[in-house]
């Protein structure tokens, strides 16, 4: 059975086909290229013989069932039984309850708590250009500034790792400065820079 007709369709690809066009907007190449038609398998009942209706020989079943019976009819009889006793355990109230009161000393501690004492704010700051060749002999000059003022102990390389970072960060935190480590043009001037 078929689903659906041979139909011609815009793939993406430069093989398949001469017919070709070029999205104006991408570039993508696109061949027109035939799709086969689309076919399926269909399964269906067919009727062999008609319905009919046939005669079957059913043997009887036979099964044994028991009853019972009443022989005597229900009669009520009295029974002599002996009186039990035992001993029982029974506990006895010798003081009612009451409340003791017992001093607990104060105990105390010291607790550390952070307390914001400047809110949270965004800073725009001008900061040197360190891609350049000039940037990097800045750089170089600043890790010796640092090092003259014992902050920073790696080499004299010019370039910004975690150690120089570290360094701009404490020289700007002991001076006022924003920048978190980046260097700023205030950080180099208030270097002598």
């Amino acid at each position: 059975m078929v689903i659906r007709e041979p139909r011609l369709v815009w793939r993406p690809g430069s093989k398949g086909s001469e017919v070709r066009r070029i999205d104006a907007a991408t570039g993508e190449v696109f061949c027109l290229v035939e799709e086969p038609a689309k076919t399926a398998v269909m399964q269906r009942e067919v009727q062999i013989t008609p319905a009919q209706v046939t005669r079957e020989r059913v043997p009887a079943l036979e099964e044994t069932i028991e009853r019972r019976f009443l022989v005597t009819a229900p009669a009520v009889r009295e029974v002599y039984v002996k009186a039990e006793s035992k001993d029982v355990k029974v506990q006895t109230l010798v003081e009612p309850a009451r409340e003791i009161r017992t001093k607990v000393e104060a105990r105390t501690g010291t607790m550390q708590r952070q307390v914001e004492v400047t809110p949270e704010r965004y800073e725009w700051v001008s900061v040197v250009c360190v891609d350049t060749p000039e940037g990097k002999h800045s750089i170089q000059a600043v890790q010796r500034a640092l090092a003259a003022r014992k902050l920073y102990g790696g080499p004299i390389d010019g370039v910004i790792g975690p150690k120089t970072k570290q360094a701009l960060a404490a020289f700007q935190q002991a001076n006022g400065l924003a920048g978190q480590g980046s260097l700023t043009i205030a950080t180099a001037r208030a270097l002598g820079l």
